[in-house]
């Protein structure tokens, strides 16, 4: 992404002073601490003390909370694969739906908090960009393609906040499926309508 250094890449280092951590290190150990204490044990103390090392270390690679979200937030998304371009456009929005689900389904500290941060809408725009062009494609109009997006958004959120454990993964699974099978009759429709115009 541009404007976005690698998660997994260690960021230059200052003359003399050789970098402790790789930031894949940095952003393993900032999940680790998300996993056992949410976002707000998040702290740069906690992730120093994660580390062994002093807090003016973890300054160097983030240089904010905020910051620090969103290397986590471009490691996870990552996770996400985009599926290769196809001719299918449902086919293609339901495997990045699933592939999405699947990839934050081991991290049950999301919530609307986390999900609504700069940090994470910024590291989501490789995949946006997936998305508007895969509808361009398809035949949707602008104003279709942006209604379309913003619908995948909030059904891949609700995924997202409605699944936190696997303890209810069979039953989200059917409704999973039975959302998307809504919004997909729903896109059909639409593209139906706008082409003999």
């Amino acid at each position: 992404m541009s404007g976005v250094a690698s998660p997994t890449a260690a960021p230059a280092a200052s003359p003399g002073r050789p970098r402790r951590f790789t930031r894949g290190q940095v952003v393993a150990a900032a999940i680790a601490v998300l996993q056992e204490r949410g976002p707000e044990g998040l702290t740069m103390k906690a992730l120093s003390a994660r580390l062994g090392t002093g807090v003016g270390t973890i300054y160097s690679y983030a240089a904010s909370k905020d910051e620090l979200m969103l290397l986590v937030a471009t490691e996870v998304l990552a996770t996400a694969t985009i599926p290769e371009p196809t001719d299918d456009w449902e086919g293609w929005l339901r495997a990045l739906l699933w592939n999405v689900r699947d990839a934050f389904r081991p991290y049950p500290w999301m919530d609307h908090g986390i999900l609504g941060r700069p940090s994470w809408t910024e590291a989501a725009t490789p995949m946006q960009v997936a998305v508007l062009k895969t509808l361009e494609d398809a035949g949707f109009s602008p104003r279709n393609r942006s209604r379309a997006s913003l619908a995948l958004y909030y059904l891949s959120t609700g995924f997202l906040l409605s699944e936190p454990t696997a303890d209810r993964a069979e039953h989200r699974s059917r409704s999973v499926t039975s959302a998307m099978d809504i919004l997909m009759a729903g896109l059909r429709a639409e593209l139906a309508a706008q082409r003999p115009e």
